[in-house]
């Protein structure tokens, strides 16, 4: 059995059944948008795929319907790379008092635009809280602007430790 930290600040969030379910669905969802803006439905694509977002962050099948979107409305990103991002959620749960750092791979033409083109995964965000703390635009990239890939969840840490950057 696993020890207890003696840090009571240490906390672990659990996602129970539901919890899988709804990523699962959000996954499913994602897909169905991918597919249903490939196939010319665009104006339900775009209504369902903020839902997608909502169910699950990272959900590869909604990151690929807004970039096809984005493709066919003309927004191009000329430009790629990781930039990571620290913001506050607004919350009154576990994660109230934290703040929390994520990184992205995105291609947009500015750091600006990448920033806002995050704002719409990190939908619970407090939007003026969010600022990029490190990462570049730092390659050629023709293709349609949007997000290319979502790292592994969110990182929490309370506004009394300082941010350290991994190496």
């Amino acid at each position: 059995m696993a020890e207890e930290p003696e840090d009571e600040s240490y906390f672990v969030y659990e996602k129970g059944f539901l919890g899988h379910l709804l990523e699962a669905a959000g996954w499913l969802l994602g897909l169905i948008c991918y597919r249903l803006a490939r196939s010319g439905f665009v104006a339900l694509a775009e209504r369902w795929v903020d839902t997608a977002i909502v169910l699950k962050r990272g959900n590869l099948g909604a990151i690929r319907a807004v970039g096809y979107l984005n493709g066919l409305q003309g927004k191009l990103a000329l430009r790629r790379g990781r930039l990571m991002i620290v913001g506050r959620i607004h919350s009154t749960g576990p994660f109230a008092d934290k703040r929390f750092y994520a990184t992205y791979d995105i291609a947009a033409r500015s750091k600006d635009r990448a920033l806002e083109l995050i704002r719409r995964w990190e939908w619970d965000a407090i939007p003026d809280s969010l600022i990029v703390v490190e990462g570049e635009l730092d390659h050629e990239d023709p293709g349609a602007e949007g997000i290319l890939w979502v790292s592994n969840g969110r990182t929490f840490y309370s506004e009394d430790e300082e941010y350290n950057k991994a190496e």
